[in-house]
C-alpha cells in the first residue's frame, strides 16, 4: 500500500495542473483563427485547416502571422461553397480531399511548387471547368479531378503518374495532351468520359492500366510502341469502328475491347504474342485482319471470327 500526505498530495495536484497548462498554452499556440481561415503551425510556416467566409472567390493568403502558408490541410475547403480558388506560390502540399465537393467550384489556379495533386483533391466538384496546374506536377492521385466538368488538360513534361480514375466520368472532357514524360496512366484514369476524343500521347508512356478509357468517344486512338500491353477492359464500350493495334503491343488481355458495338474491324499486328479469351466479347460481326499463320489468326479461328489477311507493310 502507498500512502501518500496531504502535503505530498497537494504538491503533485499543482505539478499536474502546471503540466496540463502548458499543454494548453503549446496548444493553442500551434493552432489558430485568422480572418476567414483556421490554421496551425507546421514545419515550415502554416497549413490553412478550414473555411468559414461568405467571400466566393477566394485567393489563400501567402502569409498568415508572419509566417508563409506552406500547406492546405485535409480537407480544408472540403463541401464550401466557393466558386474559384487562387492558391499562391508559397504552397508546397495540398492535402486528399482538400477541395472535395466543391459543388460551386469553376475555377482553381495552384501557382505554387505543389507537386501531388493528392487523392480526391477536387473529387466531385461537379462544374469544375477551368484548372491551372504548376509545371512542378509529378503525380495525379485517385480520384484527383473525378466527376468534374473540365473540357481540356494539358500535362507538363513534370508530370509522370496518372492514378486511378483521376479524370473518371468527367463528361464533359473532350482533348487530353500528354507532357513528354508521363509513363503511367492508372486505371480507370479516363473511364466514362464520353466526350474524349483526342488524345495525344508521348513515347514515354509504359503502361496503361484496366479501363483506363472505358466507355470513352474514341473514332481513333493511336498508342506509342513503348506500350506493350493492353489491358483487362481498357477500350471496353469505345466507339472504334475500326482500330490498328500498335507494333509494340504483344499481349490483348481480356475484354479489352469489350461491348466495343461500332467496331467492324480491327488490324493486329504479328507482333502481338498473347490474345486472351473475351478480348473482343460483346463485339458483332468483327473482322480480325492480321498476318496468316499469325496469333490474330489463330484467336481467330478459335473463337469464330472471321480472319482478313492484311499486310502491314
Amino acid at each position: 500500500m502507498t500512502i501518500i500526505c496531504k502535503g505530498e498530495y497537494m504538491k503533485r495536484k499543482i505539478l499536474f495542473l502546471f503540466l496540463m497548462s502548458i499543454i494548453l498554452i503549446i496548444t493553442f499556440a500551434s493552432c489558430g483563427k485568422k480572418g476567414d481561415y483556421t490554421y496551425e503551425n507546421v514545419d515550415g510556416g502554416i497549413a490553412i485547416t478550414g473555411y468559414s467566409g461568405d467571400d466566393m472567390n477566394v485567393v489563400i493568403p501567402e502569409v498568415i502571422n508572419g509566417k508563409n502558408v506552406v500547406e492546405i490541410s485535409e480537407g480544408a475547403f472540403d463541401a464550401t461553397l466557393i466558386e474559384s480558388v487562387v492558391v499562391p506560390e508559397s504552397v508546397t502540399k495540398i492535402g486528399k480531399y482538400a477541395f472535395r465537393r466543391c459543388g460551386k467550384l469553376t475555377d482553381v489556379t495552384i501557382k505554387g511548387n505543389v507537386e501531388i495533386i493528392k487523392a480526391g483533391t477536387f473529387n466531385f466538384c461537379s462544374v469544375l471547368k477551368n484548372v491551372t496546374l504548376p509545371d512542378t506536377i509529378k503525380t495525379v492521385e485517385d480520384n484527383a479531378f473525378g466527376v468534374s466538368a473540365i473540357t481540356e488538360i494539358t500535362l507538363s513534361d513534370s508530370l509522370v503518374t496518372l492514378g486511378d480514375r483521376a479524370f473518371y466520368d468527367c463528361r464533359s472532357l473532350e482533348s487530353v495532351i500528354f507532357g513528354d514524360n508521363v509513363e503511367a496512366v492508372g486505371g480507370a484514369c479516363f473511364s466514362g468520359c464520353t466526350a474524349l476524343t483526342d488524345i495525344t500521347f508521348n513515347n514515354s508512356l509504359k503502361t496503361i492500366g484496366e479501363m483506363a478509357f472505358a466507355g470513352c468517344g474514341f473514332t481513333a486512338l493511336d498508342i506509342p510502341n513503348s506500350v506493350e500491353v493492353l489491358e483487362s477492359a481498357v477500350f471496353a464500350e469505345c466507339t472504334f469502328a475500326e482500330y490498328t493495334v500498335s507494333s509494340g503491343i504483344k499481349t490483348i488481355k481480356r475484354q479489352a475491347f469489350a461491348d466495343c458495338k461500332e467496331l467492324k474491324k480491327i488490324y493486329i499486328p504479328e507482333t502481338v504474342q498473347t490474345i486472351e479469351a473475351e478480348a473482343f466479347s460483346g463485339t458483332k460481326n468483327l473482322v480480325i485482319c492480321g498476318v496468316r499463320d499469325s496469333e490474330a489468326e489463330i484467336y481467330a479461328d478459335t473463337y469464330g471470327f472471321r480472319f482478313e489477311e492484311y499486310n502491314f507493310a
